[in-house]
């Protein structure tokens, strides 16, 4: 992990400079370590002319050797020096070599920019330059210069100056002028330079440090900080530490958790390391979320609400907390209503466990699947130690635990159990229900519907695959139906063309005229035979079949060329006693077209009507 240290990544001339002191050296015209001695004394005194408070590391002469190491690795093609890839310093080795008279031209700008000391130098005699001759007096300047500067970031640029913007910078120098009243004859690149070592860059803008916070807020934040960093887990999250002082953080600079981690960079320099995510007394510090949730849950040896976690491990982020609480699934058990239990604490014998299983097997063997309720039900009849052993943990925790202890045999999906590797959507489970039963009543499939998690009527016309529903409450087997098509459709032909082709399925009443089938006819048999059997009429309906009402239009499979929705329009143009969509929707309900006042093409119904009205056409 790097160091905390704020550091200044070197400018074009200074490079300039280090390529020069090192032609120096290598043509012995220079000693190197006097060489490095004096360019770490004129990069410093740079600052020191500037009033810029800086570290005893600022440039100093092991940071210089090390640069001047890697620059010597580029020009030597890596025969000596160390490697440290940096693309400024390839570029400068490159115009040296291929454009000198550009490169010459920076460092002229260099030695401008950077004057050597005046009691030390390593290029005979001094040049005559008005800055330094005046250098005292420069450097008494200058602290009010810095100043200046600080309170013109502070005051005009409260949410940060963008460093290499043109505009920020050119608003920056006005600025300046403004406020003194003399010129800020600095280059946009050399002010930038300068102003770097004003504040701290974070995303590209730069901020003063002391005023981005009260001293009083930075105090009680270090405090803070410090208790955490001593508290055993020697580390503390950027996002918790914003999210713990939000509110006092609203009267501040400091916006976001980017902007957080850059100011404690600044304020804790190299006493601890910094990670993307959260800052550490050692550099071998590594959370793992998942492992700090999963250890809290396993000794608190209870059920523990999700909000209640996140509050109690606030030392962590909100979302990993949340993440971990719920997507380790196979050791954090729920329970419902957004509790949860480690694993750990169900309470089940090996003896149990195996009961348990070889009784799902044998449910599958004869259903395909077995259902929660049934799996609940036999450990309540065959297994009640499981239930008084786990009390606290309700029915749905049970299952969910079993889920996870015989995950290597069956598959649970949902509330669906069968073998492993041959899992059962909901609606393959209702499917199966119906095959395996000779009969049942529509209770028990709304049951079944619901512990699946799913609606009966989402189901009621795929479980005619496997059966025949005969009335309002029961379903049978299909082949127990003996059914006649041919008189059966015959006995519809003449019905139909009677009411012009099509009609609801409501106004079909002569049951007495069709054939014997092992059931007394309804509508609901009607229903059946039209989904099922009828090889000349369908049954056209919105959506999903009733589940209380029969409801839907019968009309011929083939030979009738207009829609569901033509036959709502020429059934609403036939009745004049609606005249809103409102008043539509209670006709085709008593009609029995649909089941309830919901119809997605009710409006180009309802237009398709009245055309049919206005025109007085009656034809099909």
């Amino acid at each position: 992990m790097p160091s905390p240290f704020k550091r200044t990544v070197w400018n074009k001339f200074e490079v300039a400079l280090l390529m020069d002191v090192y032609q120096m050296v290598s043509k012995g015209k220079v000693v190197r370590k006097d060489a490095v001695s004096a360019l770490s004394k004129r990069l410093r005194n740079r600052m020191i002319m500037n009033g810029i408070e800086i570290s005893d590391k600022y440039r100093n002469e092991n940071g210089i050797q090390l640069q001047m190491s890697a620059l010597e690795y580029i020009i030597t093609e890596g025969e000596k020096g160390i490697s440290s890839p940096n693309k400024l310093f390839e570029d400068i080795v490159d115009m040296y070599a291929n454009c000198h008279d550009e490169y010459e031209k920076i460092l002229d700008e260099a030695f401008e920019m950077y004057p050597e000391p005046v009691e030390h130098t390593i290029y005979g005699n001094f040049p005559f330059n008005e800055e330094v001759t005046n250098l005292h007096e420069a450097q008494m300047i200058a602290p009010k210069r810095l100043s200046i500067f600080k309170k013109i970031l502070s005051d005009k640029f409260s949410k940060g100056l963008r460093i290499k913007s043109p505009i920020d910078l050119n608003r920056f120098k006005e600025l300046y002028i403004k406020v003194t009243g003399g010129p800020c004859d600095m280059s946009n690149e050399e002010l930038s330079s300068v102003l770097k070592e004003c504040g701290v860059e974070s995303d590209g803008k730069l901020y003063v440090v002391d005023r981005m916070m009260p001293t009083e807020l930075k105090d009680e934040l270090k405090d803070y900080i410090d208790t955490c960093l001593s508290s055993g887990k020697g580390y503390v999250f950027y996002e918790c530490l914003f999210h713990h002082f939000n509110d006092q953080l609203l009267d501040t600079q400091i916006a976001n958790n980017n902007l957080l981690c850059t100011y404690l960079k600044f304020l804790y320099e190299d006493k601890v390391y910094f990670g993307p995510n959260y800052m550490a007394l050692y550099n071998n510090v590594v959370v793992d979320v998942d492992k700090e949730v999963i250890a809290f849950m396993h000794n608190q040896w209870q059920l523990m609400d999700e909000d209640k976690v996140v509050e109690t491990l606030s030392y962590l982020p909100e979302n990993a907390v949340r993440n971990a609480f719920n997507h380790n699934q196979n050791v954090l058990i729920s329970a419902g209503a957004g509790k949860r239990f480690h694993i750990d604490m169900f309470d089940i014998s090996t003896e149990e466990l195996s009961r348990i299983s070889t009784a799902i097997d044998t449910y599958i063997n004869e259903y395909q699947f077995m259902g929660s309720d049934e799996l609940i039900k036999y450990v309540q009849q065959s297994v009640p130690e499981v239930i008084n052993n786990n009390q606290d943990i309700p029915e749905l925790g049970i299952r969910k635990a079993l889920a996870v202890l015989l995950i290597d045999k069956f598959d649970f999906n949902k509330a669906v159990i069968s073998r492993k590797g041959e899992s059962l959507s909901a609606g393959e489970a209702m499917l199966a229900f119906a095959k395996c039963h000779e009969q049942y009543m529509l209770e028990e499939v709304k049951h079944l519907a619901q512990s699946l998690g799913t609606t009966v009527n989402y189901h009621l016309e795929s479980l005619l695959k496997y059966s025949i529903r005969i009335n309002e409450t029961d379903f049978v087997a299909k082949h127990k139906v003996k059914w006649d098509v041919d008189a059966i459709d015959k006995i519809l032909l003449e019905y139909i063309v009677r009411t012009k082709c099509f009609c609801p399925i409501r106004d079909i009443t002569c049951f007495s005229a069709f054939p014997e089938c092992n059931y007394p006819w309804t509508h609901r048999l009607l229903e059946s035979y039209l989904l099922t059997e009828s090889k000349m009429f369908k049954l056209y309906f919105n959506g999903s079949l009733g589940q209380s009402k029969v409801c839907g239009i019968v009309s011929l499979k083939k030979g009738l060329d207009i829609s569901y929705m033509e036959m709502i329009a020429i059934i609403l143009s036939r009745n004049d006693v609606w005249t809103n969509k409102t008043e539509a929707l209670d006709v085709l309900v008593s009609e029995g077209c649909i089941a309830n006042r919901k119809y997605a093409e009710i409006e180009t119904a309802i237009s398709e009507a009245l055309k049919l009205r206005q025109n007085n056409n009656k034809k099909i």
